[in-house]
């Protein structure tokens, strides 16, 4: 909905100030995520991961009800752009919260592999059917001449059956089987805050976090963000000011693209169960790379917005993606830290990531053509080469020799 809020709740400009705006709206949401991680770490780690995911949708749901009571530009002028950053800064947040949240918790939940590796993964396409449930909401409405405030209604509902549905949900094992070796180590009626905390970073208990894993596994996190932000983002740029796209038409575009990413975390999901998740994500990277070789001739001789959109195709069902192995990765954090850990090095890299491709990639490509975007891509394609390696040598040193088959 991004394309249609930004013409409702931002001043109208010139082309080159709409897109540095939208790129500052869409990195401005990002940059509340790392203290929504340290929120959110506290509250997993401390309190329990059922917690967290229950209170994110919760978030959620009061954005979207401020978002459907919100005026326009017109109406209250930058108050209501304030507003409308800060609520998408509060989704993106509790966003981030739940799928992580939702992903240990299952990581935690279900030790049996490779069955874990394919239910971890299930998470990643039931959030890109979320983004394309949502994509069909707007071009629904738009279809019909609804207001395009029944969107943020129906996402009010969802949030609220969400939260309804995970009141059921039990406590991960790992969260629990934390708390019960802290009980173990101290008397009831002797505990004390100084003592948890004590206890809290005993290594027996709650071993340090390995630096080289949040390092290695943020390799791997942050190549999804350019090309996220060239497909959904700057390629929205292009359809609007090249070919003269409405918001609508641009939604309906990216409509069929969230049906190729739907597509594709099927397919991943699927793979996962019978091939192991990190030597495939690895044969996907390469796949990648090669097709990156050649992507700046092919936006130097695209013509139609159906040439463009096979471009974004190909990128979107071969991103990488730390979705595929998410769950291998997770456990080398310690449960007593594994929240925090996840969520800070997610957010701090995907961030950093966003601020830089937001403003960078734009800039590049205006200032020195298509080729300038290899500049960009190949230096985290490598970033993500070794940390697929980091990860598949600390499963080779935890079991042998690895099959590619499950």
């Amino acid at each position: 909905m991004a394309v249609l809020l930004n013409e409702l709740f931002f001043p109208k400009t010139d082309p080159s100030t709409a897109s540095l705006l939208a790129a500052f709206d869409f990195c401005s949401t990002y940059f509340f995520r790392p203290f929504g991680a340290a929120f959110f770490g506290f509250i997993g780690d401390y309190i329990g991961r059922k917690t967290v995911i229950i209170l994110t949708s919760i978030m959620m749901a009061l954005t979207c009800l401020t978002i459907v009571m919100l005026p326009t530009y017109d109406e209250i002028g930058i108050a209501a752009s304030i507003i409308m950053i800060l609520c998408r800064a509060i989704q993106s947040m509790s966003s981030m919260g739940e799928l992580l949240g939702s992903e240990i918790y299952l990581t935690e939940t279900i030790p049996e592999k490779p069955m874990q590796f394919s239910i971890v993964s299930i998470m990643s396409i039931c959030s890109s059917l979320g983004g394309f449930g949502a994509l069909c909401c707007a071009s629904t409405i738009f279809a019909f001449g609804l207001n395009w405030r029944w969107a943020f209604g129906i996402g009010i509902l969802i949030a609220l059956i969400s939260i309804k549905a995970r009141t059921k949900l039990k406590e991960s094992s790992d969260q629990v089987n934390f708390q019960l070796k802290l009980k173990e180590k101290i008397k009831i009626n002797k505990f004390t805050k100084e003592l948890e905390k004590k206890l809290r970073n005993d290594k027996h208990i709650s071993p340090k976090v390995n630096w080289l894993s949040i390092l290695n596994y943020g390799f791997i996190e942050v190549p999804y963000v350019i090309f996220f932000y060239f497909c959904f983002i700057y390629c929205a740029q292009i359809l609007k000011n090249n070919f003269g796209y409405t918001p609508e038409k641009i939604i309906n575009h990216n409509l069929f693209l969230g049906l190729i990413s739907l597509s594709n975390y099927c397919f991943i999901s699927y793979l996962s169960y019978k091939l192991y998740p990190l030597i495939l994500a690895k044969i996907r990277l390469i796949i990648i790379s090669i097709f990156c070789l050649f992507l700046p001739f092919a936006l130097n001789n695209f013509s139609t917005p159906f040439e463009l959109f096979l471009i974004q195709a190909f990128l979107i069902f071969f991103i990488p993606t730390a979705a595929l192995g998410s769950s291998i990765m997770y456990s080398y954090f310690p449960p007593a830290k594994r929240f925090r850990s996840v969520a800070l090095t997610f957010a701090i890299g995907r961030t950093f990531m966003y601020v830089v491709v937001s403003f960078g990639l734009t800039s590049l490509l205006e200032s020195f053509g298509n080729y300038s975007i290899l500049l960009m891509i190949f230096p985290l394609l490598i970033g993500n080469y070794f940390g697929l390696n980091y990860f598949i040598n600390l499963e080779k040193q935890k079991s042998g020799n690895l099959k590619f088959w499950n």
